[in-house]
Order: structure tokens, then C-alpha cells, then sequence
């Protein structure tokens, strides 16, 4: 719903003819995807729910440990946002995503979680800094 709201707001932003990709491009595009996504994690959510209802016995984490991951990720999300102008966008986003795909993953997997949080900054990185040659911040450190 939020995307289709959101796709219907940015159509109404001036389309330029001079280049491909106007203001209201990237908004439709993320607005695609997150549709998208939304649909098959709700696809998912739904199967899901026949696998549980199969194994009675799988117990879902206490609302206590829940709430507390949920308070972890806010001040992991303020810090990450404070030390973006310090550390760059490379450094911090890795630390975070790594942070956020540990506290949320049942198994601790170390290297996988790096690994990904890796590929993902890179793929980020290679598709905004290089391609699309948007200014991404380097950082005071790192300057």
C-alpha cells in the first residue's frame, strides 16, 4: 500500500525529456522493488505460517528479548546515521549491516554475515558512487 502510494505521489513529480532518468525515477524504481518485495515476504509470511502451524513445538523468541533487539537496532540506526560524517558511508554501512544481520539471525554466522554486508556495500557502492556517480560521503577520517 505505502508503495503504491508512494509510486502514485512521485508520478506526479515534473518528468524532464533531457535525460532518462528525472526526478521521478529513481522514487518509481525503489517504489517497484519495495512493492515487489513486499509481495514475496508476504507470500513467504503466509507459507510460513502452514510450516509452524505444522510443528506446534518451534517457539517464537520471548517479547522481552524481541523488544530489546528492537531498541538495539534504533540505537545502531542513530549511531550509524551520527559516525556516517565521520567514518564515510563504506565503513559505517558495513559495521551496520553487519551489525543489524547479527543481532537478527537465530545462528550467529560470523562470516557469512561479514560477507554479506560486504557485498552489499559494494554492490551499493559500484551501482551509486560509480555508475550512477552520486556523492556518497568519504568521511573526516578518510579524507
Amino acid at each position: 500500500l505505502v508503495s503504491l502510494v508512494t509510486y502514485w505521489q512521485v508520478s506526479r513529480l515534473p518528468h524532464f525529456p533531457v535525460s532518462f532518468a528525472g526526478p521521478d525515477f529513481f522514487p518509481k524504481v525503489l517504489a517497484l522493488f519495495l512493492g515487489s518485495v513486499s509481495i514475496v515476504l508476504l507470500a513467504q509470511s503466509v507459507r510460513s505460517g502452514y510450516v509452524a502451524a505444522a510443528q506446534p513445538d518451534a517457539k517464537p523468541p520471548a517479547n522481552g528479548r524481541r523488544l530489546v533487539r528492537v531498541g538495539m537496532a534504533m540505537v545502531a540506526s542513530g549511531l550509524y546515521f551520527a559516525g556516517m560524517e565521520a567514518f564515510g558511508f563504506i565503513a559505517s554501512t558495513i559495521v551496520y549491516f553487519a551489525f543489524l544481520m547479527f543481532l537478527m539471525q537465530p545462528k550467529k554466522r560470523i562470516v557469512k554475515t561479514v560477507l554479506w554486508s560486504v557485498g552489499t556495500v559494494f554492490v551499493a557502492y559500484l551501482t551509486f558512487g560509480m555508475i550512477l556517480k552520486a556523492t556518497l560521503p568519504a568521511g573526516a577520517i578518510f579524507r
